[in-house]
């Protein structure tokens, strides 16, 4: 159960962001933290107040191996067939991106849609390594992410090696 409404979630995102608008000294991205932890009206209300704003958002995917099979048990697709089929690849960046298929691959790759790979995180918590050599052949965008503190640290030096 959440604390607040899909509603109230969007209403207090809009706020704070009218408060800080795009070319404002911090500008806010949207973070619905994890695509298979938030209910699918959240992820596509939060996707359309991006855009309305002319920014970018950013989500967790495919970071652990159960999310992809539970999220098509409960929806019929996997995250990324999903996100692609209600078009919300486009504008997004997304952290770890380990357990992906031959065709979330080639739909990242197609879409431009952002990852954010961190190594130091996914080997702290042992989730998996990610396809890069895969996803960079099918001209996926892939740049250094750190997670957070609490998965590691947050050395982008580190994440280098």
């Amino acid at each position: 159960t959440f604390l607040y409404s899909v509603d109230d979630e969007i209403d207090i995102t809009r706020a704070a962001m009218e408060a800080r608008p795009p070319g404002s000294r911090v500008e806010i991205w949207l973070c619905p933290e994890n695509i298979s932890y938030n209910p699918q009206e959240l992820i596509i209300r939060a996707v359309e107040l991006a855009r309305e704003f002319g920014t970018r958002w950013h989500s967790h995917l495919a970071e652990d191996d159960t999310e992809q099979g539970l999220y098509r048990d409960q929806f019929g697709a996997g995250l990324v067939e999903w996100l692609n089929a209600e078009g919300l690849l486009e504008g997004g960046t997304f952290a770890h991106c380990i357990w992906l298929d031959d065709k979330d691959i080639e739909l990242l790759g197609d879409t431009g849609a952002g990852i954010a790979h961190c190594p130091v995180s996914n080997q702290y918590l042992a989730t998996g390594i990610m396809r890069l050599h895969d996803l960079r052949a099918a001209n996926a965008v892939v740049g250094l992410g750190s997670d957070g503190s609490c998965c590691g640290n947050q050395d982008l030096i580190l994440a280098m090696h």
